[in-house]
């Protein structure tokens, strides 16, 4: 009796450790899929010594096509009359916060005609503008970068808690972007691919990574999961249908040997259709399983096409990186579970 007691509470211990597993790989793709990265393609150099693409250029395509954004990082200082702040400056178009779907925390993001004049306009970070002025209500605000007055427009709120970062429009110092964000919203992927190429942007010299598709592998692993489980679960079924079939096959031809069919359909009908629906079921199992290891052989076959964000994190900081630290704790836990799966399969089989 304390076997069988020990042994129900370490099968319920096991299975609520991998419903949990289970439970926080679904909330970590509900995390991600909210965190507003649906619809974007982010382009990444794959050659080193490319001289990138010039801010002019990427400004004429995006008056004529679909709508893409980059980062050129430099590190300045904001000098202000009682002291000078170390920050990241961000140059960048006017789309930006459209595409990257960041909110504004005040004011507005510099505008197109800011960018098309060159002006002098800027956008902190909240990082920023509660470090250096103290407050995020700062529209209408000034600083100097090297003697060079700035008028602040606005502040984002870019979830990046740690760096002072101050987006201006790339068009004052003008350069070359090498990484890109498309937004895909209403474009097919291929046509992107074919109109980017009159950037000079080719999958030979480029590298593209759907966003989309790695939100999507974060709900498809607790789904292969949930399908093993389920496999093993009509397994277990069926071997259970199959000594119960047995029996009511054995019950079946001990009465048939005492009556006539039809006595036995009349008096004991349960007996007569046992065998019967237990076949049915025994068939309905088999079914149901290799529909279920199909789907999660459909699942897993794609996996291998999708290239990982390993070592382009830092791109478009913090949003890639979030999404890459999403992915790298559910694959973790999407290990764990499969391993703790078949630990606890086999526990349950040795001791039944």
């Amino acid at each position: 009796m304390k076997i069988s007691f020990l042994s129900a509470k370490l099968n319920i211990f096991c299975a609520a450790v991998f419903l949990l597993s289970v439970l926080i790989l679904f909330t970590i793709a509900f995390f991600a899929h909210n965190d507003k990265k649906r619809n974007l393609l982010l382009v990444t150099s794959s050659q080193t010594g490319s001289h990138g693409i010039d801010v002019n250029k990427i400004e004429e395509f995006t008056k004529s096509d679909f709508l893409l954004t980059y980062e050129i990082l430099s590190t300045e200082k904001i000098s202000l009359s009682y002291a000078d702040f170390p920050v990241t400056l961000v140059r960048t178009n006017s789309c930006y916060p459209k595409i990257i779907n960041y909110g504004i925390s005040e004011g507005a993001f510099f505008s197109k005609q800011a960018w098309t004049g060159a002006q002098r306009h800027a956008v902190l970070n909240e990082t920023a503008a509660s470090v250096i002025f103290g407050s995020v209500k700062i529209a209408g605000s000034q600083f100097k970068i090297r003697g060079e007055t700035w008028i602040v427009t606005g502040v984002i709120d870019d979830k990046d808690k740690e760096s002072n970062r101050v987006y201006v429009p790339s068009s004052i110092a003008g350069g070359h972007a090498y990484n890109f964000l498309v937004l895909t919203a209403g474009f097919d992927e291929t046509y992107i691919k074919n109109s980017m190429k009159s950037l000079g942007i080719h999958d030979t010299n480029y590298n593209f990574f759907t966003l989309d598709t790695s939100i999507n592998l974060l709900f498809k692993r607790p789904q292969i999961t949930l399908c093993l489980l389920f496999c093993f679960i009509f397994i277990y079924i069926i071997v259970i249908l199959t000594g119960k079939l047995k029996i009511a096959i054995a019950e079946f031809k001990n009465k048939l040997n005492k009556h006539y069919f039809k006595q036995l359909f009349l008096e004991n009908r349960k007996t007569a259709f046992k065998p019967v629906w237990l076949a049915a079921l025994l068939v309905l199992c088999p079914i149901l399983t290799l529909f279920l290891l199909l789907h999660a052989v459909s699942i897993i076959l794609p996996w291998q096409d999708i290239t990982s964000l390993k070592g382009k994190q830092e791109l478009f900081f913090p949003l890639v990186e979030r999404l890459y630290n999403f992915n790298q704790t559910s694959g973790f836990l999407f290990i764990f579970s499969l391993i703790f799966l078949c630990f606890s399969v086999i526990v349950f089989i040795r001791r039944k």
